[in-house]
């Protein structure tokens, strides 16, 4: 016999909600300003990832909401004066603002785009090749103004719960003299509506 559809679940338009992910991507190769003006290229690694996100659903697809995260890689030199043992992280606090819009013709499932800004307690670490040229990398983070953009897609499972699948492009400002690219995610979440 044939099987009723799935019914379709509402969409959430109000009330809070908790967001918590995971995520894993790449960027193009950074450059660490040293002593003398000397300069060493470096290719960053897999960036790895996780957090989370408490946020409020406002009218007509609107979501505000506050994410804390933290993302990490194992850096290379890319050039002839070398380095060793260099670790990038970002400890980031960001508010960001997300559009969610319907999918026709998709039973519980919402595209959505946002963007969000903040800062980054940001640090690169590590021993360079040279110590009479460079010396040692900071371990210190410095303080970095960060921006974000995200596109994904929400499936609904139940009218709390949601998995999510999304593409965020990242960048801070300059910290310890590393200059970064921007830093290409994908991310892996689950919602769960309060």
């Amino acid at each position: 016999e044939p099987q009723p559809p799935k019914p379709e679940i509402p969409r959430r338009t109000d009330g809070y909600y908790l967001n918590t992910f995971v995520h894993f991507g790449w960027a193009s190769d950074g450059q660490f300003d040293g002593r003398n003006y000397r300069r060493i290229n470096m290719d960053p690694g897999t960036t790895w990832g996780y957090g989370i996100a408490a946020g409020l659903h406002r009218s007509k697809g609107v979501r505000m909401e506050v994410e804390a995260s933290w993302k990490g890689s194992s850096a290379t030199p890319t050039t002839a004066e070398g380095a060793s043992g260099l670790d990038i992280s970002y400890y980031s606090l960001m508010i960001n603002a997300y559009k969610d819009f319907e999918v026709p013709f998709v039973d519980n499932l919402d595209f959505y785009s946002g963007l969000g800004i903040g800062w980054s307690v940001a640090s690169l670490d590590g021993n360079v090749s040279e110590p009479g040229v460079f010396g040692n990398i900071p371990e210190t983070g410095d303080l970095a103004f960060a921006y974000q953009f995200m596109l994904g897609a929400n499936y609904r499972f139940t009218d709390r719960l949601s998995a999510v699948l999304a593409y965020r492009i990242f960048k801070t400002g300059s910290f310890n003299g590393y200059n970064p690219d921007f830093v290409h995610l994908i991310e892996l979440a689950l919602r769960m509506d309060l």
